[in-house]
């Protein structure tokens, strides 16, 4: 199980106070689904789900699906509900003990890892049920392997930019106008056009990957035999990850120096008035700006990660899973009745908009759309909008490659990427170099977790 611990959702909502909305969320609060499918009867059973999502809110929400869940399957429904970073060890503690749970909310990556392992089951019911009702998800966010689901998704923290439309010359579709905008913005003694983050965290991971999708640049890649390998520095992607490092490189006269900053000073960088512009997994630059009455918060403007080559870009995809030794019929049952309409919208609208529907027709959906209408008047339609279809393009780390790269977790944990970063904007080391070097350490990152 090393390095599972890095593959924690630290992006899931509990990181940050969410509540987007000034009166909470239209969703009801009490109610069972009794009447709404058959499901099967489970009683003697337990089913024990694990999760790191345990602020006040979610705990209200798992207790109400718990008890619905219970009187309608005759289940028990055993909550371990840990805190942010807490859920690794766990897991390691119950899979040592040959006591996996039933079922389990994580991060994309670590599913992967763990199918890998062969230790994850196979959600191939609840996947099925999910289709029935809300059609296929977005690209990207499911883990097959050799046509068998190991995850259903459930939502997705992409990349997106915020900026000030006030100080902003204008929208920063390209490159060249984040460069150019970010210039214009930059007021060295004040705020500062833009918020480049150095520090040590998955977001920041996530940051980076943003801008290299969409130049078309990876990390890693199958070789003929199928197997994983580390391709910085090979043929065409090569160039396009100098292309990328030259262009931090350049952005970065126009940011804070934020050596060893990470998630909370990135999502408070523009509500703090240290930049006028940052990009983020999730719309929490949003959210802080109107939670903390800043007067510039309808100001805050969403817009797509800025573009080189494409429009794909980088996010993180939260999903349910099961394992290979655990109850997985009665964790399925579980998955596909906490995921019927009237308890899987409530769920997203606990924090709307930040994490965003992994299935495009949820955004149609009446009850969301109600709840979307709770927001603070200081979001606009377009932002709504904008916010929502940053999940329309997407690539997920893992699922650079085909089957979906079981060591992208290990590379997170690694924290080269954030190396990489440091050095081509803070370092100022020149990116040639930095692609070759970092492209063996990389490489022996992978050897080590195959071996």
């Amino acid at each position: 199980m090393t390095g599972l611990a890095g593959c924690s959702s630290s992006n899931n909502s509990n990181t940050e106070s969410d509540d987007t909305s000034s009166g909470g969320t239209s969703g009801s609060t009490s109610g069972s689904a009794g009447g709404s499918g058959e499901w099967p009867d489970l009683s003697g059973q337990e089913v024990h789900f694990l999760t790191d999502e345990s602020s006040e809110k979610f705990t209200q929400f798992f207790q109400r699906v718990k008890e619905d869940f219970e009187s309608d399957t005759g289940a028990t429904v055993n909550l371990d509900l840990v805190n942010l970073g807490e859920q690794g060890p766990r897991l390691s503690q119950l899979l040592q003990a040959g006591d996996p749970p039933d079922v389990m909310q994580a991060v994309q990556t670590r599913v992967v890892q763990l199918q890998n392992q062969g230790v994850a089951g196979s959600v191939d019911s609840a996947m099925s049920d999910m289709q029935d009702r809300y059609g296929d998800p977005v690209d990207g966010t499911r883990v097959q392997v050799d046509g068998t689901d190991y995850a259903v998704p459930c939502w997705i923290n992409p990349s997106g930019q915020w900026y000030r439309e006030d100080i902003y010359e204008g929208n920063p579709e390209t490159w060249d106008d984040m460069l150019n905008y970010a210039e214009q913005a930059d007021d060295p003694d004040g705020i500062r056009g833009t918020s480049i983050p150095l520090g040590r965290a998955l977001c920041v991971d996530s940051f980076f990957l943003a801008y290299l999708y969409t130049n078309e640049g990876r990390v890693c890649a199958r070789d003929d035999n199928g197997e994983v390998q580390c391709v910085m520095n090979q043929g065409e992607n090569k160039q396009r990850w100098i292309e990328t490092l030259e262009f931090f490189s350049d952005l970065y006269q126009y940011s804070p120096t934020n050596a060893n900053a990470a998630c909370s000073q990135q999502v408070q960088a523009i509500p703090n008035q240290t930049s006028a512009e940052a990009g983020y997994v999730g719309a929490r630059p949003k959210v802080q700006s109107v939670q903390q009455g800043k007067e510039f918060a309808g100001d805050v403007r969403a817009s797509q990660v800025p573009q080189n080559r494409t429009s794909q870009h980088h996010a993180n995809a939260i999903t349910y899973m099961t394992f290979e030794d655990a109850n997985v019929e009665a964790g399925n049952a579980f998955i596909s009745y906490l995921f019927q309409e009237e308890y899987f919208i409530d769920l997203l609208l606990l924090t709307p908009i930040h994490n965003n529907p992994s299935y495009p027709s949820i955004r149609e959906n009446t009850r969301y759309q109600q709840g979307l209408e709770n927001l603070d008047d200081a979001w606009s339609d377009s932002d709504i909008e904008t916010s929502l279809a940053f999940a329309d393009d997407i690539l997920p780390f893992s699922q650079e490659t085909s089957p979906p790269n079981p060591y992208a977790g290990t590379i997170y944990s690694s924290k080269l990427l954030v190396d990489i970063l440091n050095d081509a904007t803070i370092n100022e080391r020149d990116p040639e170099t930095i692609v070759e070097e970092y492209a063996s350490q990389i490489q022996s990152v992978i050897d080590q977790a195959r071996s």
